[in-house]
């Protein structure tokens, strides 16, 4: 209730299932729009089933990330699509209550994120890695400051991802100037193993670029990094942003 009043959200219901979905790493948007294709492929219908192919294309591919319009239009397309489908249901013929329920839940989680928006730089983009159908969850901001103007040269990125064989991967790149510090949260140390493996590839893709990689920090995961991880970051008043194994 806190962190809502804090942002000017209005404290209600919706607002506050969706926190808490986010505190507890259940408000992923791929598993919204995976479960809403689900429930479409299961029903009779065939004007609902020409809607499942285009949820599967709304998913990025990791190289396609790097381009901000690419985002921005997977969101309009997810938009429409849920658009299209509300018209759908509308027919006395297409009434599906799980499917209305779950259109329902994505819907309030982009408005949740759009709101977040206001006061942070926070994003879910739906990735497709290896068939798999995933979320990336992105927090950027600059260290100590709440406002959203960020200097790419002086910021703080944070990249959040459910991997099947991986588990919950974070990563913290800091970046200064031309320098660049990573730190790794891990819930499988075989994963650890295999960051430390592609370190020196890594260090020569950033080099290529410009960068220099300083060396890799790699620590076990405790709680699931979240936007009132966050605020508890900014509140504390700390020069830098850091993670330490109490985070």
């Amino acid at each position: 209730l806190t962190f809502l009043l804090s942002k000017n959200m209005e404290v209600n219901q919706r607002n506050v299932e969706q926190l808490v979905r986010h505190k507890n790493n259940e408000d992923k948007i791929s598993e919204f729009l995976g479960r809403l294709q689900n429930l479409i492929e299961e029903d009779e219908s065939q004007e609902l089933k020409s809607i499942s192919d285009s949820i599967s294309r709304v998913f990025l591919k990791p190289d396609e990330i790097q381009e901000p319009e690419q985002i921005k239009e997977k969101y309009q397309e997810i938009i429409k699509l849920g658009e299209r489908l509300e018209r759908l249901l509308e027919e006395d013929s297409l009434r599906n209550g799980n499917i209305r329920e779950v259109l329902s839940n994505l819907k309030d989680n982009i408005d949740f994120i759009k709101s977040i928006n206001q006061f942070s730089n926070y994003l879910q983009i739906p990735i497709n890695i290896n068939n798999n159908t995933e979320t990336a969850k992105l927090y950027v901001f600059k260290e100590g400051k709440r406002n959203k103007a960020i200097d790419p040269r002086n910021a703080t990125i944070l990249l959040a991802l459910d991997l099947p064989h991986s588990g919950h991967l974070e990563s913290l790149v800091a970046v200064q100037g031309k320098s660049i510090n990573i730190t790794f949260r891990i819930e499988d140390k075989r994963v650890g193993e295999l960051i430390k493996n592609h370190s020196e590839e890594l260090g020569n893709s950033l080099s290529a670029k410009g960068y220099s990689l300083k060396p890799i920090k790699i620590i076990n995961l405790g709680e699931p990094f979240s936007l009132m991880v966050l605020e508890s970051m900014m509140n504390n008043n700390k020069d830098r942003v850091h993670f330490d194994e109490r985070v």
